[in-house]
Formats: structure tokens, C-alpha cells, sequence
């Protein structure tokens, strides 16, 4: 029990360390902000409390994160939400107790365009109404 506990602050730290401290160019600074308390909320809790297989759950766990984490390194949101659905792709398939987890995640990164698109949807209108 001790080690499962230690995997996931380690985990957590490795996931608090490793995201960037600047903002995409694909994404908004409040966009930004909006994931980083979303996700932290997210990293508060344990994925695999009820896992059949908990070090392989953690395992499996920490690897989606460090995974996601790189995916920060995408040019656009499209690429970065196609690198964040493979590896919640494949953390689902390692332990389906992620499913929570890989869910939660997903809902903060949508956090990160919802200024862009309400952007694009007013440049769209527009447009639109210039045509």
C-alpha cells in the first residue's frame, strides 16, 4: 500500500513538473489557467482504487500522464487532442480502470480551446456576414 501511494505522488510530481510553464501558441492564457486547476483537481484523486491489479493500474497510470505531458510539444490544438486520444487510448487498454481518469483528463483539455473556438466562431460569423 505504501508503494502505491508513493507511485502516485511521484506521479503527481512528475505531472506538476513536467507541464509547461508557458502557454501554447495553439492555446489561450485563460484557457490555460482553466486546465491547469482543472487537471490539478483531476491528479488529486487515485484512478486505481479499484483496479484488480493496482501496481500495473499505477504503471499504466503514470505512463498516460508522462505520455499526455509530451503532447504539450504539438504545433496545434487538432494535433495535441489527436497525441492526448492516443494516449488515453492505450492507458484505457494497459488497465480499464483508467477509463475515469483518461475521461477527467480529456474534459480539462477541452478547457484549453474553449476561448479559441468561441474566437473562430465569432471571426466565422463574421465573415459570414461580409460575404
Amino acid at each position: 500500500m505504501k508503494l502505491v501511494a508513493l507511485l502516485l505522488v511521484l506521479s503527481v510530481i512528475a505531472a506538476n513538473a513536467q507541464t509547461p510553464t508557458t502557454v501554447p501558441n495553439w492555446a489561450s492564457s485563460q484557457g490555460f489557467t482553466d486546465y491547469g486547476t482543472c487537471i490539478q483537481t483531476v491528479m488529486a484523486g487515485d484512478p486505481c482504487t479499484s483496479s484488480s491489479n493496482k501496481p500495473a493500474c499505477m504503471t499504466a497510470g503514470a505512463a498516460y500522464i508522462t505520455c499526455w505531458v509530451a503532447c504539450f510539444a504539438q504545433t496545434s490544438y487538432s494535433s495535441f487532442r489527436s497525441c492526448t486520444t492516443t494516449c488515453g487510448n492505450t492507458a484505457k487498454t494497459a488497465d480499464s480502470t483508467l477509463g475515469t481518469l483518461v475521461s477527467s483528463s480529456e474534459s480539462c483539455f477541452s478547457k484549453l480551446s474553449s476561448s479559441l473556438l468561441t474566437l473562430s466562431a465569432f471571426l466565422l460569423a463574421a465573415f459570414a456576414l461580409l460575404f
